[in-house]
C-alpha cells in the first residue's frame, strides 16, 4: 500500500504546503478521536476492538470526497483530502503497531 502511495505523494507534494499547521492539528485530533471512539465502543476481544477502531477512523474518506466534489471543484477539494489520507495512514499505522501486542497476546492457540 505504501509503495503505491509514494508516486502520489511525490506528485501532490505541493498540496501539503497549502495547509497551515493548525489544520493538520485539527485533522489529527479528529482522526485520533474517531479511532478512540471505535476502540472504546468495540467488543472485549482485542481483534474486534482494533477492527472497529479502524472502521471508525476510516469511515470519513467517502463522505469527505462526496462533500468536497459536490461543493467545490477538484482543485479546492484535493488540497485537503490528500493530506488527510496521508495523516490517517500515519496515525493508523501507529495505532496498529500499538495494538499488535494486545492482539497477539490474547490469541488462543
Amino acid at each position: 500500500m505504501y509503495v503505491l502511495a509514494l508516486p502520489i505523494l511525490v506528485k501532490t507534494s505541493g498540496l501539503f504546503l497549502k495547509m497551515g499547521l493548525w489544520s493538520y492539528v485539527v485533522m489529527a485530533i479528529f482522526i485520533i478521536a474517531n479511532l478512540a471512539i471505535g476502540h472504546v465502543l468495540g467488543p472485549r476481544d482485542a481483534q474486534g476492538r482494533t477492527t472497529l477502531a479502524m472502521e471508525s477512523g476510516a469511515r470519513n474518506f467517502g463522505l469527505a470526497v462526496m462533500i468536497g466534489v459536490l461543493n467545490f471543484n477538484q482543485e479546492k477539494a484535493l488540497p485537503v483530502f490528500i493530506p488527510y489520507i496521508v495523516l490517517f495512514m500515519v496515525i493508523s499505522t501507529i495505532y496498529l503497531k500499538w495494538r499488535k501486542n494486545a492482539t497477539t497476546h490474547t490469541e488462543v492457540v
